[in-house]
């Protein structure tokens, strides 16, 4: 079991793509001004 865990682990340590992560943001960002307003 702790093997599966490790892997589980090892799969999310890695930062995803860091073109991913602005446009995630932005997208969040633009979700919450909107509702927001």
């Amino acid at each position: 079991m702790f093997t599966q865990e490790e892997q589980y682990t090892k799969l999310l340590e890695p930062i995803p793509e860091p073109q991913q992560v602005p446009q995630n943001d932005n997208d969040v960002i633009s979700e919450v001004t909107d509702v927001e307003q």
